[in-house]
């Protein structure tokens, strides 16, 4: 099945949230998904560092181009971003591993695409524990 296939909701939010507020609201969200309220997909990280790892500059600069215009492959992604290829493949392959990007094949080459058309960041960096 293509990636333009499948139904996406127009936006992805990544999120720094305690595990048990992203266990608790992943639970809210395939009830609301159940009952067609779903507004944003969501990709929750456990701490901050595991998020900073991940959207580097670099990596938020792929993002932007593959939303703004998606290239028919990433050799021409690389071309736009003035990269060399291994660098930007590596981005492009831990962008997949989360789910931000995703694939369209295109004959021999693989098209990076985002089904969405927003990516927004939610977290809390710190949270006073309750007594």
């Amino acid at each position: 099945m293509d990636v333009e296939d499948l139904n996406f909701p127009d936006t992805l939010r990544l999120t720094v949230k305690s595990p048990q507020k992203a266990r608790d609201e992943a639970i809210a969200a395939v009830d609301a998904a159940e009952t067609g309220e779903q507004t944003a997909a969501v990709r929750t990280f456990a701490d901050v560092t595991q998020f900073r790892r991940l959207l580097t500059a670099r990596r938020v600069e792929v993002i932007q181009s593959i939303i703004d215009d998606p290239p028919e492959s990433i050799q021409e992604l690389t071309d736009r971003l003035d990269r060399n290829y291994p660098e930007v493949h590596e981005d492009v392959e831990l962008l997949v591993e989360y789910g931000i990007v995703y694939y369209r094949e295109q004959g021999h080459a693989k098209a990076p695409v985002i089904p969405y058309r927003r990516v927004e960041i939610e977290g809390t960096v710190a949270e006073a524990v309750p007594a």
